[in-house]
């Protein structure tokens, strides 16, 4: 089952690049960050992109290029992303049904574009696959996320949930604010915002007849055999789908 898991986390790493690519209208000055929780049948996948400016994009790629040779090597850009994965991981606070999760980044993917030191912005998309306990006996399930982590001349933040077949978010709430029932998307400029101290509240419900479920997670599947690999396209396709949806509301906003 660990195979199965990473090989979800690799096809929504493929998706997540993608994602990148499509980011659209980046600040000139300043670093924007996107939250995205998708909550399946037996898990709930975290994705995080920080997103960086033109000029504190063209600052960093400077950084990253150890060997002065104008280029940003994979290896180079792979110790920024790991820089930012180890920076957001401790400061970001996540409750699964009162329960704390510490969060482990399963993929940390830098989407440069052009590889190279006179480019501007770019981002860093950081992937968690968080377990639900006992999914299919426990069908809601409650979710506090906290976000401490602070950039550098922060700009526009972005929070969203996604649906997705078999699950049904029923309450969402951003720090002190009134409870929705069916709101998917907040946004605000400026830091963590509402997030560092009050929190972020989802809660959502699963029809088992029509939730995804991929198996125990890091443990065999229950049948015995690989029937669970099939099912890692299904989540794939589903999210790809949301993560198209996600951009093409964005460039809607900012038109």
């Amino acid at each position: 089952m660990r195979q199965v898991v990473c090989l979800v986390a690799g096809a929504l790493g493929a998706v997540g690049a993608q994602a990148t690519s499509a980011h659209v209208a980046p600040s000139d000055r300043e670093n924007n960050r996107y939250i995205l929780l998708a909550p399946l049948g037996d898990r709930i996948r975290l994705a995080y992109t920080v997103y960086l400016g033109q000029v504190p994009g063209r600052q960093i790629r400077a950084r990253m290029d150890a060997d002065r040779d104008g280029r940003i090597s994979d290896s180079e850009a792979q110790k920024y992303g790991d820089e930012i994965a180890a920076q957001a991981a401790p400061r970001l606070s996540l409750e699964v049904d009162g329960q704390p999760v510490a969060i482990q980044w399963h993929e940390v993917d830098v989407g440069l574009g052009q590889p190279v030191t006179a480019a501007g912005a770019f981002a860093v998309d950081l992937v968690a696959w968080i377990c639900l306990d006992q999914p299919r006996e426990r069908l809601a399930h409650r979710v506090r996320l906290r976000d401490g982590f602070q950039l550098p001349q922060p700009g526009e933040s972005e929070l969203r949930a996604e649906e997705s077949p078999g699950v049904r978010i029923t309450r969402t709430q951003l720090g002190s604010g009134r409870t929705e029932t069916a709101r998917l998307e907040y946004r605000w400029t400026g830091g963590p915002g509402p997030t560092e101290m009050d929190g972020y509240y989802l809660e959502f419900e699963v029809d088992p007849a029509l939730a995804t479920f991929a198996g125990a997670c890091d443990e065999p599947d229950a049948s015995g055999g690989d029937s669970a690999v099939p099912r890692v396209f299904v989540i794939a396709g589903l999210l790809a789908l949301g993560a198209a949806a996600w951009l093409v509301s964005r460039r809607r906003v900012r038109r």
